[in-house]
């Protein structure tokens, strides 16, 4: 076991107190904490799955209700067998994990209407990559605030938070 003396510790000139190491190396709260940088760690879910998942399962329930398609309805039922109980709860407080069993279904949603789209276009594989590629952007987009990476507090306030009910 190493235990440090006290000689190897030193106060900083901004007075914080820490290992000689550091300060000799400069690495320090002080420079990694910069005004005007923030960090916040948040469960938000990808907009295009969440959104577009979102609109893909109505507007899937509406094809499949035409085509009597079986896998829109067994994905229907599901999506609402988890749904319903928490509208109809007494419970006036619904936190965002209660969404997420539905989160799967609304990409196997997104799944359905990208190959409806591929059987029915000329360009739907390519309508197929742009939106699984859009999805892959936007989970590098958000990825400092999934993480809780430091960044600049413009950013945060510009970039990344869209609604102004997004609290972070």
């Amino acid at each position: 076991m190493i235990k440090a003396s006290k000689r190897s510790t030193r106060t900083r000139p901004n007075g914080i107190r820490g290992p000689r190491c550091c300060v000799r190396s400069g690495i320090t709260a002080a420079r990694i904490w910069r005004r005007g940088d923030a960090q916040s760690i948040a469960a938000i879910g990808n907009p295009l799955i969440w959104w577009g998942g979102l609109a893909a399962m109505l507007l899937s329930w509406w094809l499949g209700a035409r085509n009597r398609d079986k896998a829109v309805l067994t994905i229907a039922v599901m999506y609402l067998s988890f749904y319903v109980p928490w509208m109809v709860s007494p419970r006036s407080i619904t936190f965002l994990y209660h969404y997420f069993p539905m989160v799967p279904l609304l990409i196997l949603s997104i799944v359905w209407m990208l190959r409806w789209v591929e059987q029915r276009w000329y360009y739907g594989r390519t309508f197929t990559v742009l939106v699984v590629a859009g999805a892959a952007v936007l989970f590098i987009w958000f990825y400092p605030v999934l993480t809780g990476m430091t960044i600049s507090r413009e950013w945060m306030n510009f970039g990344i938070r869209w609604l102004p009910s997004w609290g972070f």
